[in-house]
């Protein structure tokens, strides 16, 4: 592989450009990163879930400047 190509499972961005701008930097929402995926849980059950006290979860805002 080479770290320069863009990879759709990135968001059309490197990898190299990955690590740069996002790896341990901020957040990088890619929708739809995996054509066809069907999600494990619906909006529901995963609400559900997070919200059991014994399971270790956490919500990811991003602040309007």
């Amino acid at each position: 592989m080479n770290i320069t190509t863009p990879l759709q499972l990135l968001g059309g961005i490197s990898p190299e450009t990955f690590m740069r701008k996002y790896w341990e930097k901020k957040p990088l929402l890619i929708r739809a990163a995996i054509p066809g995926f069907t999600p494990l849980l619906d909006r529901a059950e995963l609400i559900d879930l997070a919200a059991q006290d014994d399971v270790e979860s956490r919500m990811v805002v991003q602040a309007q400047a």
